[in-house]
């Protein structure tokens, strides 16, 4: 630091006679350029304008060995409650705690305001495994000297005092474990209400601290120099109720995972290391809406004439021999044979029969989702002249993405018999086309929908408590927030997870051995009651 040479007065603008000036290095890596001279059992170097090379009045002592900064620091330390940068000073900081102690990866925050512990959802049972009782606390020391610092760890089940030997600018970390009987699930399950970390400076290696600073070193918030971390704690339990008008199911997604290895600076002791990473090939869990995932084609007639091989296919629509046919997208439904089941006469009058007419409809069914559909009993309605009319059921798989025509054949009776066994006049069969003819030709039908059915999907389970009116969640599901805090897991721990949850075991086998496809979840919808007025 500069500052007035001792029993130098500061040099005149006029002042030039002294020895010749050159460029000096200093301790601290600057340059200074001037010259050197003794004076009163003392070397100054006398700093000089390298433009003019007059004196500036201004020099360093003790040949640039140190600067003011350290001079005034051997006089004592300051105790202070902030750091004023403006003037020089040499400051023993406290170990910084706040705010990263982890668990599992993640940052425990600060409690404040009463708030509660960090939930856990832990996927592998009720008694929490080996790999998730380490909680590890870093203990940062800010100072360009090593310290040692005393330290208090403490949670729920795990108390520990002991030195720790830090480094200039150097991190250790402490760790804590839950009981090894902790548990997960069911009673009472395991909690800390919050993790509390102190930590103190007892030696101070500052090679230019008096005595009295250098063993438990004076502060002003008590004997020590320290600093507080009240971490917000952890809570095991299961996942919480979640009710949503969406229906989901769970994905695995390829994803990364970085798994704690701990190393300890003593093999012997455990308690002090520092925590590396290994990043591993794993899964993330991923909840999807996938609503309804499939729906029925309503197509549009086209301009273009069919082929015999559309007609025969049913992929035209038609009025009958000797009229044209064109291609068409959507259902379509065609009689093609008609049965007499009885007739009779009354005395005196008309002959009366009971007919039995035969349907065959192709119903084109549009999977929209990213995953295999297979549907068991699919019927469909359309309007008709009166009430809606309902056609056929069906059943098939159909691949993600893709559309299938499904075939059903199916027949309508005039009449029924009543209790008496009396045959009664049924309603009229009578579905609306966009086009053509059901009794003569082709018919393409008008606003097809989906009326009820079973449908699995290939993915690895549903979503509990994800329903609305008129479809259920699909089955075996698991509650959504199941995966909240473990959401990558590891090949290894996904069979561990279908060990302990075996509803969904043979499908993450199914996922874990390549076959996706072979996954099952199933769910049923009725849309009965919205598309009746009944």
């Amino acid at each position: 630091m500069l500052f007035p040479a001792a029993g130098h007065p500061a040099a005149s603008p006029g002042g030039s006679s002294h020895p010749q000036a050159s460029w000096e290095t200093l301790a601290d890596s600057s340059k200074v350029y001037g010259f050197w001279q003794d004076s009163g059992g003392y070397r100054f170097l006398i700093e000089c304008d390298p433009a003019t090379g007059q004196m500036t009045g201004f020099a360093y002592l003790n040949s640039g060995k140190y600067v003011e900064q350290e001079v005034q620091v051997l006089d004592g330390y300051d105790q202070i409650q902030y750091i004023d940068t403006d003037q020089p000073k040499r400051y023993l900081y406290p170990p910084i705690i706040i705010p990263a102690t982890m668990y599992r990866g993640r940052s425990l925050p600060i409690r404040n305001m009463g708030q509660d512990p960090y939930p856990v959802g832990y996927p592998y049972g009720d008694t929490i495994t080996e790999d998730w009782r380490p909680v590890i606390i870093p203990l940062l020391n800010k100072n360009d000297w090593p310290v040692t610092l005393r330290v208090h760890a403490f949670l729920s089940g795990d108390d520990w005092t002991g030195d720790v030997t830090i480094g200039p600018y150097d991190t250790k970390w402490v760790m804590l474990k839950l009981p090894a009987n902790a548990r997960a699930g069911g009673y009472n399950p395991y909690e800390t209400a919050y993790i509390f970390v102190h930590a103190q400076v007892v030696e101070n290696y500052d090679p230019y601290a008096p005595e009295r600073y250098k063993h438990n070193p004076p502060a002003d918030d008590g004997d020590v120099v320290a600093m507080y971390a009240d971490i917000q704690g952890l809570e095991f339990s299961g996942p919480q109720w979640v009710e949503t008008e969406n229906i989901k199911v769970f994905d695995l997604e390829p994803a990364f995972k970085e798994v704690l290895r701990w190393v300890p600076d003593d093999p012997n002791n455990w308690r002090i290391g520092h925590p590396e990473y290994d990043v591993v090939p794993g899964y993330r869990w991923v909840d999807k809406t996938v609503g309804y995932p499939i729906g029925v084609v309503d197509g549009e007639v086209s301009s273009e004439l069919a082929t015999q091989e559309d007609i025969d296919q049913l992929k035209a629509v038609g009025d009958g021999p000797g009229y044209p046919y064109y291609k068409f997208e959507g259902v379509t439904l065609k009689r093609t044979s008609t049965e007499v089941l009885d007739k009779w006469r009354k005395p005196g009058g008309y002959w009366y029969y009971v007919y039995r007419y035969h349907y065959k409809a192709r119903i084109p069914i549009r999977n929209y989702s990213n995953y295999w559909v297979t549907i068991k009993d699919l019927s469909i309605a359309c309007s008709g002249s009166k009430n809606p009319e309902v056609i056929g059921r069906i059943s098939g798989t159909i691949p993600p993405g893709e559309t299938r025509d499904f075939y059903c054949e199916f027949y309508r009776d005039t009449h029924y018999k009543n209790w008496r066994g009396e045959w009664v006049l049924n309603k009229d069969f009578s579905p609306r086309v966009k086009a053509g003819s059901i009794w003569n030709g082709i018919g393409g039908l008008l606003y097809p929908q989906i009326l009820d059915a079973e449908v699995t999907l290939s993915a690895v389970a549903g979503g509990s408590y994800c329903n609305n009116k008129y479809q259920s969640e699909y089955e075996p599901s698991i509650p959504l927030n199941m995966f909240k805090f473990e959401r990558v897991m590891t090949p290894a721990e996904l069979a561990r997870y279908a060990n302990y949850n075996t509803s969904i075991r043979e499908n993450i086998t199914y996922f874990l051995a390549g076959h996706p496809e072979l996954m099952r979840v199933t769910g049923r919808c009725n849309y009965r009651s919205q598309i009746f007025d009944d």
